[in-house]
């Protein structure tokens, strides 16, 4: 099952669908600067804006090296698609150059097909609005899709970067490793959801479709339910926005769960089986690369059938 993965979602491959390779594009046909062409995308799901915004952290949401605040991507699961739609009508594509915007159309559109995470009914359903008689509605869909996916992409450590001390797993693996970030949780996990055990990744038409999303554990971001529930628990020590803090889950229901309807079990399974899928991987980090892939994928086909406990 892993083998069949595990380059799959390296930085050679292509781009996934988020919100920073979305709006990228977008705001480079504009003669806005980032922080005002990211707060103009934000207010199409969120009016209020009432978390902090300034130049470092919006430029960082359009080169993807932060994932959105939880107040958009909750906005973005409850928005009405036909408001947002009005919106970019009335606001976002009035700043998008008019020359570029068959340009843009076909970047996107390969953008979509490129990504093997998305849905094949999703897939054809936004590659059938990839017109210029339908624009505001292939814009406004795609992004109110794109928001609700991880933004942040991680760059695998150089060994250099491992051999100067730079944090991966925060000791969990001593060697230099040259895994994928998407992959090495995939490995930890089984290629299953760490909270209900469901396979994340499944073949359609003999090809891979990815069907998780990565989450922190300790949430650095809290929604209101994970608020609640992690009130008497004290935060690890390591950074919450290092590796050690994420894992995989399924997209619906947990990831959803995670974040609107979180529980303390919950939070509790997650960082049980998180410690458990380190170790693993802590127990072959001192061998070749080679043998590494082969060994975890005999380990993964050999338990791919049994539930997760």
């Amino acid at each position: 099952m892993l083998a069949k993965t595990w380059h799959l979602f390296g930085k050679e491959n292509a781009v996934p669908l988020n919100f920073g390779s979305f709006a990228k594009p977008i705001k480079q046909t504009t003669s806005l600067n980032n922080f005002d062409f990211v707060v103009i995308l934000f207010r199409a799901v969120d009016s209020n804006l009432s978390f902090a915004l300034n130049d470092t952290n919006c430029s960082k949401y359009l080169n993807s090296k932060r994932n959105l605040p939880a107040d958009i991507i909750n906005g973005a699961k409850d928005c009405v698609s036909t408001d947002v739609e009005s919106y970019f009508v009335g606001s976002v594509i009035p700043v998008i150059s008019d020359s570029q915007i068959n340009k843009l159309i076909t970047k996107l559109s390969a953008l979509i097909r490129n990504d093997v995470g998305i849905a094949s009914t999703d897939k054809q359903i936004f590659l059938s609005l990839a017109k210029t008689e339908t624009f505001s509605t292939f814009l406004s869909t795609v992004f109110i899709y794109a928001v609700q996916q991880p933004n942040e992409v991680l760059i695998t450590p150089s060994r250099s970067d491992m051999e100067a001390g730079t944090d991966f797993m925060d000791g969990a693996a001593s060697a230099p490793c040259t895994f994928d970030t998407d992959s090495l949780l995939l490995a930890q996990m089984f290629s299953r959801c760490a909270l209900c055990g469901n396979p994340l990744i499944r073949e359609r038409n003999n090809s891979p479709v990815k069907n998780y999303a990565v989450v922190e554990i300790f949430p650095s971001q809290p929604t209101p339910s994970q608020t609640t529930g992690l009130d008497a628990v004290e935060p690890p020590t390591y950074p919450l926005t290092s590796l050690a803090n994420k894992t995989v889950v399924c997209r619906a229901p947990c990831e959803v769960n995670y974040l609107s309807a979180f529980s303390l079990g919950d939070y509790n399974k997650l960082s049980s089986r998180k410690t458990a899928g380190a170790k693993i991987l802590e127990a072959t980090s001192n061998i070749p690369r080679v043998e590494m892939e082969t060994a975890l994928s005999d380990i993964i086909n050999n338990i791919a059938a049994r539930p997760m406990v």
